[in-house]
């Protein structure tokens, strides 16, 4: 445990740049249009507000945290930190769902290290993207500004 608290505090020490590109953008994306494509031909008519709100609700096939800042995020949990107060609630909802999903594969395999379990969790099928719809609406402008729309 005395690792995983000095990587925290180095973690803790890194906040995230404005436009900095994580390794899974790229996947996001494509899972984002994807979802977007999906909900705009259910609708009748677009409707920019409703589309968004139904894109972030869509399944995906991870969270779109690295798995280093969900640890360090899950380690400040567990110690009891009040580290979500300042969060949008939809990163809230994320980071409480996948420290649930930590702890019960803690409980099943109790020999794994925790950033060993936060990876897998991380990893795993999200039941949503944990954006509010004005960000989904953001990357949507963003991808379409960049000319790879994927």
């Amino acid at each position: 445990m005395k690792n995983y608290l000095y990587f925290c505090k180095i973690i803790f020490g890194i906040m995230k740049h404005k436009n900095s590109v994580s390794d899974f953008i790229a996947q996001r994306n494509r899972e984002f249009m994807r979802a977007f494509r999906i909900v705009v031909a259910q609708q009748q008519r677009f409707d920019i507000r409703k589309d968004f709100e139904l894109v972030v609700e869509m399944p995906c096939s991870r969270f779109w945290v690295s798995e280093e800042r969900a640890t360090a995020i899950i380690i400040a949990m567990m110690q009891k930190k009040d580290i979500l107060k300042m969060m949008h609630f939809s990163k809230k909802e994320m980071y409480m769902e996948i420290f649930r999903r930590v702890v019960a594969l803690k409980e099943q395999h109790p020999e794994m290290k925790l950033y060993d379990l936060v990876f897998e969790v991380v990893n795993s099928p999200a039941p949503k993207f944990y954006y509010s719809p004005r960000y989904a609406r953001d990357i949507y402008y963003d991808i379409r500004k960049s000319g790879k729309d994927v």
